[in-house]
């Protein structure tokens, strides 16, 4: 029966065709046999289809605060490796501003300032140890990433006429660059119209799950709320990374307190971190 019974199953998997009569009559084999094939073939259909699905886990995510690079703290980085490191990082998430683009603001430019050209120049050189280090990176995109776009839109000119983010800084395409990601259930962006001390819990709150931001340099922690209906979920500000003595940060020098530098550690979408550099 063993030969019978897998030339039936073989005509069944060829032809898609399960009706026992049909399967009976061109098969040539029993009513009996007809059953055993047809069952045969859907395990077999299973097996294919469950081969193909991966399996995928809950990830721990690094998040890189902003870096505003060419002006990122020069330590920083090495922080960040040591951080995901030691906490067994799967995925990286940059949360926004990862360049300045200081001299394309709409902004007045410091008297010291380089020219848009040379700034350029510097962040693509600055970028590239950070690509080594991180070549699989989620990039949201932040106010500051964004400046070459809007001042071209400013003046007229459509997006398909300048390069893309990409393109300017020399990103490769294992670089994922959006507005938002969600991982495991948690949501990431740069944080804008979220501001101040409790921005991130404040926004994970109205979104109704875990929510993770930058933007806000002097603030950085982990808040958790949980809802009616018993769910948990948290709302983290990971501070930022840059040299608070650059001279594009000048703006701020009025203002009370030092930048929270560090960066976040998301544990299978469950859990919230964030590390201080010091």
């Amino acid at each position: 029966m063993g030969k019978i019974l897998d030339k039936a199953t073989k005509y069944i998997l060829e032809t898609k065709d399960k009706n026992p009569k049909s399967v009976m009559a061109n098969a040539g084999v029993s009513v009996a046999t007809a059953y055993a094939a047809i069952k045969e073939a859907e395990t077999a259909l299973k097996d294919a289809r469950n081969s193909l699905v991966v399996e995928t886990k809950p990830a721990i995510v690094g998040v890189i605060a902003d870096t505003h690079i060419p002006f990122e703290h020069p330590d920083y980085l090495e922080f960040c490796k040591r951080t995901f490191d030691r906490f067994g990082v799967d995925k990286v998430v940059h949360i926004g501003d990862l360049v300045d683009n200081h001299a394309a603001s709409r902004f007045q430019s410091e008297l010291k300032a380089m020219n848009v050209e040379e700034e350029l120049e510097l962040t693509v050189k600055a970028l590239k140890p950070w690509i080594e280090a991180f070549p699989e990176m989620n990039l949201c995109l932040g106010n500051h990433d964004r400046i070459p776009g809007r001042q071209a839109k400013s003046v007229g000119i459509p997006q398909s006429f300048i390069k893309t983010f990409e393109e300017l800084y020399e990103l490769p395409s294992t670089i994922k660059c959006d507005m938002t990601f969600e991982i495991d259930g948690v949501h990431y962006d740069h944080g804008l119209g979220s501001g101040g001390m409790y921005g991130a819990k404040n926004t994970s709150q109205k979104m109704g799950q875990s929510f993770v931001q930058g933007h806000t340099h002097m603030h950085a922690g982990v808040y958790y709320n949980s809802d009616a209906k018993g769910r948990t979920y948290f709302g983290m500000n990971v501070g930022c990374g840059i040299d608070q003595s650059a001279y594009a940060f000048n703006y701020a020098a009025g203002m009370r307190g030092e930048l929270t530098l560090g960066c976040g550690i998301v544990v299978e979408g469950k859990e919230g971190y964030f590390i201080p550099m010091k």
